[in-house]
């Protein structure tokens, strides 16, 4: 896995330990077990879970954190942590109040997720300190890969005055203190609405200026992005240069995922991210179109100029008529991939015995014991995690390439294809030949072998045994596909050791350069620019 793409499908569902715990169930190993089997090979762990990260202020407990992340290690799983922002403690809530967003329909009460302020300066503050001391405590660790930041965060309908002294501020600088600017613009002299004094700024809850309003719902959305900016430079001080950072972004609810989100502008936000996230929820049985999975895919893809997006939550069981027709949960997982998506990962691993979601049924059902959709998601794990089809190819070898120093060509054979011409391109610094019509890949590969200069060292990498007796026997070094993998994984890994060693020796110099920039420096180094 690298910072900005995957190179391999990634496969898991989320997974809470502290759940069955609180049940007296101790079945991480079996869990792991039954997820390794099934094909699984990543969970993602802790956006959930901040009072028992955090059972008191400033006491921290980060045990089932701990268990998790030895548990998916010693099974070869890797792990996404999330930061555990997104649902507040109670003790949180009885320190101060005004943590909670207040809406249109007045103050919030205690109880659900997503309910908090994000602009509030005491959930930041604390926010702060358990993202600090928990992704402090991971980072180092082994099986992480990455970051999810916070969970389908949106600005809560808040109308704070938090939240609008900081739109107040907003206008004054958009509009350089000009206030009769300000009520041109918005045409305020209509019913009174005029504004002639800052201090004089009304409350904008009730407004009936749909452009005022409008104009605070687009302030709203970049509350999110700001957020979520927040958030991810924490993360990024403790984060080694090979972990990503992600989000979840949701979209619009109509009994499933479908619609552009209106409090969250997706493609401003994940400029805040490595790899935009989204989790999508569709129908299943005779209700299953597609639509919402393509539109998800191609909207997500967008947000990032095309590049591939991460699937961090969609249902296996679901809800009440979301189970799935036998087949269906293996078409779904395809479908996903057919949109982009290069990790597909379910809401959850396990049913919940109890609270909210208890009939929110994850691959396990409540008797947690293998089932219909659990053995389905293992047909489908199983068929990924094969190298020629759960490998995304070019982009780990383009890691290799980046890695080794080696100039490295991709055939795909074009031979029973109707392409007229051969086609080359270059992809992430790897040069991608599609070979043309009643041309084979063998073909293409003999004839750069003959074509080569005799000084320089050529190896094919094949398991046909044909053709690496026929390359050999044009003067090629030969290697089969399984001795090849063996050699990128080794590769890949000495490299990122290389790259955390350099980063400490290097006095951080390259992690205080502004994320933009880092990016840029990363693509240059692969070859991309």
């Amino acid at each position: 896995m690298g910072r900005y793409e995957a190179d391999h499908i990634l496969f898991g569902a989320a997974y809470y330990d502290e759940y069955l715990m609180m049940k007296g169930i101790d079945r991480i190993d079996e869990d792991m077990a039954m997820m390794k089997a099934a094909g699984l090979n990543v969970i993602r762990i802790a956006e959930s879970t901040w009072s028992t990260c955090e059972p008191q202020p400033d006491v921290f407990d980060l045990t089932y954190v701990d268990r998790a992340l030895d548990a998916a290690q010693r099974a070869g799983i890797d792990v996404i942590v999330g930061t555990p922002t997104y649902a507040v403690p109670s003790w949180l809530v009885k320190l101060d109040p005004s943590v909670l967003a207040v809406t249109p329909n007045g103050q919030g009460k205690y109880g659900a997720r997503q309910i908090m302020d994000i602009v509030n300066a005491t959930y930041r503050f604390y926010g702060e300190r358990v993202i600090r001391k928990l992704i402090s405590h991971v980072a180092d660790h082994p099986a992480v890969i990455g970051y999810q930041v916070d969970n389908e965060t949106k600005y809560y309908d808040s109308v704070s005055e938090d939240m609008q002294r900081l739109f107040v501020k907003y206008l004054r600088e958009k509009f350089h203190g000009d206030l009769d600017e300000l009520n041109h613009h918005f045409g305020l002299d209509y019913w009174s609405n005029r504004i002639d004094s800052w201090e004089d700024f009304p409350d904008v809850t009730a407004t009936i200026n749909e452009s005022l309003g409008g104009e605070f719902d687009k302030f709203r959305r970049d509350q999110v992005r700001a957020f979520l900016q927040w958030q991810a430079d924490i993360v990024r001080e403790y984060a080694h240069d090979d972990q990503f950072i992600t989000h979840n972004f949701d979209f619009e609810w109509r009994g499933y995922s479908y619609g552009v989100q209106p409090a969250v502008d997706h493609f401003k936000a994940s400029t805040a991210v490595d790899i935009t996230g989204v989790d999508i929820y569709h129908p299943t049985e005779d209700d299953l179109t597609g639509k919402e999975i393509a539109f998800g895919g191609d909207m997500t893809r967008s947000t990032k100029d095309g590049r591939n997006y991460l699937v961090l939550e969609t249902e296996a069981q679901g809800q009440h008529g979301w189970v799935p027709f036998p087949g269906q949960l293996r078409l779904q997982a395809y479908s996903h991939l057919a949109s982009g998506a290069d990790m597909v990962e379910y809401w959850h691993w396990h049913s919940i015995h109890n609270s909210f979601e208890t009939y929110w049924k994850g691959l396990l059902s409540h008797d947690l014991e293998p089932n219909p959709t659990y053995r389905e998601a293992g047909v489908f794990g199983r068929e990924i995690a094969k190298l020629e089809v759960g490998e995304r190819l070019v982009h780990l070898i383009a890691d290799y390439a980046g890695y080794s120093g080696e100039e490295v060509i991709v055939v795909f054979d074009g031979h029973y294809t109707d392409r007229p011409t051969r086609s080359r391109t270059m992809m992430h610094g790897v040069e991608v030949v599609f070979t043309k019509h009643a041309e084979s890949a063998d073909n293409y590969i003999e004839a750069a072998c003959d074509a080569a200069p005799k000084w320089r060292r050529v190896r094919v990498a094949t398991s046909d045994a044909v053709e690496q007796t026929v390359t050999l026997g044009r003067g090629a070094e030969r290697i089969s596909s399984r001795e090849f993998l063996i050699e990128i994984t080794q590769t890949r890994q000495t490299g990122r050791v290389r790259m955390r060693e350099e980063k400490v020796s290097r006095g951080d110099i390259f992690s205080r350069l502004p994320p933009h920039q880092r990016e840029i420096f990363e693509r240059m180094r692969r070859g991309e620019e």
